[in-house]
């Protein structure tokens, strides 16, 4: 979860470097003067938008202050009811301060989202919710940019498509990559990689 006003936008994925490289599951930190929360467990997993993006970015518009939240999601995070509930509390409320990245990549925990539960087109289904919604791939940070510098006039969702573990010969597209931490060895072969392949802009770990 990240208010705005606070971080950069490399923030985030340094954060996540740092906490993550011996973490198994999902490392779990808080930043509180840069505005961010990483939750960890799975209740909290489930309520990242209800209770979290829609909350902040409600008290923000009662408020009358600027700024933006950002909530980054998976695919796999849709199988949870809640989520469902929060679309129609942020568009009631027209929290137009709110956008949600989900990172599409097709795997979870348990396999892919198709074979556990399949919500194809999730596009479809979050415009029927009244939600704002635009597709992008999600290896290309300046598509990404453009889509998040949009005005839109509610709540806003961006679809990032992309490939778990790009460029990482030992984790692309492999599903045990969603919870497995990273040894020194690994984690100094998978840099290695990705800069041989063009430079870590290029490649994404999903």
């Amino acid at each position: 979860m990240l208010e705005t006003t606070h971080a950069t936008a490399d923030t985030f994925p340094r954060l996540m470097l740092q906490h993550a490289r011996t973490q198994p599951l999902h490392p779990a930190f808080r930043e509180k003067d840069l505005g961010i929360w990483q939750t960890t467990n799975w209740a909290q997993v489930e309520q990242l938008v209800r209770l979290l993006a829609c909350g902040l970015a409600l008290s923000r518009k009662l408020r009358g202050e600027g700024g933006r939240v950002w909530c980054l999601m998976s695919d796999g995070e849709w199988n949870e009811g809640s989520n469902w509930e929060s679309l129609i509390f942020a568009r009631q409320q027209q929290l137009a301060n709110l956008s949600v990245i989900v990172d599409v990549n097709g795997l979870q925990g348990f396999g892919t989202t198709a074979e556990v539960a399949d919500l194809r087109p999730l596009a479809v289904k979050l415009r029927d919710f009244g939600w704002e919604v635009d597709e992008v791939d999600g290896h290309d940070p300046a598509a990404i940019t453009a889509a998040g510098r949009r005005q839109a006039g509610g709540p806003h969702a961006i679809l990032a498509a992309t490939t778990k573990g790009r460029g990482v010969s030992f984790m692309e597209g492999r599903v045990e990559w969603h919870y497995l931490p990273l040894t020194r060895e690994l984690y100094e072969q998978a840099v290695g990689e990705v800069q041989s392949a063009g430079g870590s802009s290029s490649a994404a770990t999903g």
